[in-house]
């Protein structure tokens, strides 16, 4: 058996080799078809997108440039080419099709550039004012509302810890003025060099920098005043400070004919520096009277967390300083260019900048003369505001606030009827202007909102809400830049900001709204006057009024008439009332804060 074995152990070596043979052929060849398929499925997915892309996506043709502008006026006119024909066809609107705002927008940048341009080619006195408002506003923007504010607030609870306060405020408006000063003399020689565009302008650059300190220890101290109810100091300060200004002003210029240009630049702004001295000193006199009667001989004492409650408060008003001053300088430099693009066919850039200047040279400033009363007033309550408020009296917070509310849609609304009804013979008066008419005439409908801005503003201000002005004073910004037709800006501008701060004010401090009260009884008083003095006007064309003093006679007679209309309309209507409460207050409230 043993060969047997030996045979069947051959045969099964001979048919293993064969099989191990056989499976290393196999696998050679499984790894060539596998390698092959591979080949075949890789070739056939790049060929597959490759197809795809050629019959779905067009060719890549070469980057062209854009029409008109650059790449970001072009891309942002066409949304607004966009946007603006999507709401014509929802509101089914008229607009003209001429009206490409890619061309608008190319037009702003490019006369944005000229203006740049023309800016710094040489010396200009309102530039050097400009740049130093700039500094101004860093150095004394906030610190006169955080003063008024942060006393206030004081007062009514410790009088050593408003001591405290005080000492802070004055430490704090150094530094800010030192900080500004500092700044302004170190930038002096690059923004006359890079931004004015003459080195003469340094020396008055930084001559006007030594009036900065004073400027804000001058805010803390007009704060200190406010809080306590006396305007007597302030308002004496500012005759003598306005008073030595002028006649140094006076004396310097006439003593130095002949002499450079940027050497009486420097000359003008150091009168301005030491007026502001002076101004600075008699309010410190003032503060020596009235601290005796005042603090006594309570010593001054760390107020709580004075830091924190100031930042709160400065950085706020600062921003919406600094954030209104870049969107003035913007507006200015961008409208004139997109009026030149509407005013193509009726004289371009030249009737722009005539139209633009008549509306902020001519009708605005007679726009917003009236408001220096209202604006006392938004002064004088603030600190009445912020008492009520962090004393926790709701009822009178609510009662100064309706009473602030009534008296200004009151004194808006008359405001607004005689510019409405004498707008035209008042710019022909002053201006001999059909244009400026037409503007005051237009815009005089927006008074009762413009003015209601501003006081609501002083009114958050008053019970610490001036982030969320801050915040509404952004929206502001991007609303103005993004408008184009410069009456539309300012009507849905105030008309925003209006809306907005009125709404936080009321809803911060409880005050319920009564906006019949506001506006519904003024505007019937406003209606009645309107009327009447339009028949008025019409009754005294026939007049002669060629000469100065006959025109000013006839807008006199026509103005008072219109205003006595108005009164005995508004009187039954509330504003008997709300005078008796005023009168019966001032008598009762002499001897506050003494």
């Amino acid at each position: 058996y043993r060969p047997v074995l030996r045979l069947l152990i051959a045969v099964g070596y001979g048919v293993a080799l064969v099989l191990d043979r056989l499976m290393d052929g196999v696998i050679v060849a499984l790894r060539a078809v596998g390698g092959l398929l591979a080949r075949v499925a890789d070739g056939l997915c790049d060929g597959l997108i490759l197809g795809v892309r050629r019959i779905f996506l067009p060719p890549l043709s070469a980057r062209q440039p854009v029409p008109v502008g650059n790449r970001f006026t072009y891309a942002f006119g066409r949304f607004c080419d966009g946007a603006s024909e999507f709401v014509t066809r929802l509101f089914h609107l008229h607009r003209p099709s001429c009206t490409r705002y890619e061309s608008v927008f190319a037009a702003a940048m490019e006369e944005a550039g000229l203006q740049f341009k023309r800016l710094t080619r040489s010396i200009s006195f309102g530039l050097i004012m400009f740049c130093l408002g700039l500094f101004v506003t860093l150095a004394t923007a906030g610190i006169s509302v955080a003063a008024a504010r942060l006393l206030t607030e004081e007062l009514s609870r410790d009088k050593a810890a408003a001591r405290g306060m005080l000492v802070r405020l004055v430490l704090a408006g150094l530094t800010l003025g030192g900080l500004a000063m500092a700044a302004q003399l170190a930038t002096a020689g690059l923004a006359a060099k890079w931004w004015l565009g003459d080195i003469r302008a340094a020396a008055a650059l930084r001559t006007s920098a030594l009036g900065l300190p004073w400027m804000a220890v001058s805010a803390v101290l007009r704060g200190f005043f406010l809080a306590r109810r006396r305007v007597e100091p302030n308002v004496l300060s500012q005759l003598a400070e306005q008073t030595v200004r002028i006649a140094a002003v006076v004396w310097a210029l006439s003593r130095t004919q002949g002499w450079p240009d940027g050497s009486r630049c420097a000359l003008v702004l150091a009168a301005t520096a030491l007026s502001e001295a002076i101004s600075t000193a008699l309010m410190a006199l003032f503060y020596r009277r009235e601290a005796a009667r005042c603090f006594g001989s309570t010593a001054p004492r760390p107020p709580r967390e004075a830091s924190r409650r100031l930042w709160d408060i400065l950085w706020p008003v600062e921003g919406g300083r600094v954030l209104s001053s870049a969107l003035h300088t913007a507006e200015n430099m961008l409208v004139p260019a997109c009026l030149a693009v509407y005013l193509g066919a009726s004289g371009g850039r030249t009737a722009a900048l005539e139209q633009y200047g008549t509306l902020k040279g001519m009708a605005l400033p007679l726009l917003n003369f009236p408001f220096g009363l209202l604006g006392s007033l938004a002064v004088l309550l603030m600190p009445e505001i912020t008492q009520a408020h962090i004393e926790g009296q709701t009822a009178r917070l609510n009662a100064l606030l309706d009473r602030m509310l009534r008296l200004t849609g009151y004194f808006s609304m008359l405001a607004g009827t005689l510019f409405w009804v004498w707008g035209r013979p008042l710019a022909q008066l002053l201006y001999h202007s059909p244009e400026a008419g037409f503007y005051l005439e237009t815009l005089a409908p927006a008074m009762p909102l413009m003015y209601l801005e501003s006081m609501v503003d002083g009114a958050m201000k008053g019970i610490g809400e001036q982030k969320a002005a801050f915040r509404y004073s952004v929206w502001d910004a991007v609303l103005r830049i993004g408008g184009v037709a410069v009456l539309l800006v300012i009507l849905l501008s105030s008309f925003y900001t209006c809306a907005a701060n009125t709404g936080r004010l009321l809803l911060s401090s409880g005050t319920g709204h009564a906006f019949r009260r506001w506006l519904g009884a003024p505007l019937l008083a406003a209606v009645a006057a309107g009327a009447a003095g339009r028949g008025v006007r019409r009754a005294l064309t026939g007049f002669p009024a060629q000469g100065l003093w006959e025109q000013l006679a006839v807008l006199t007679a026509g103005g008072t008439a219109t205003a006595i209309v108005f009164l005995l309309a508004a009187l039954p209507l509330g504003l008997w009332e709300e005078l008796r409460a005023v009168l019966r207050q001032a008598k009762t409230g002499k001897n506050r804060g003494k």
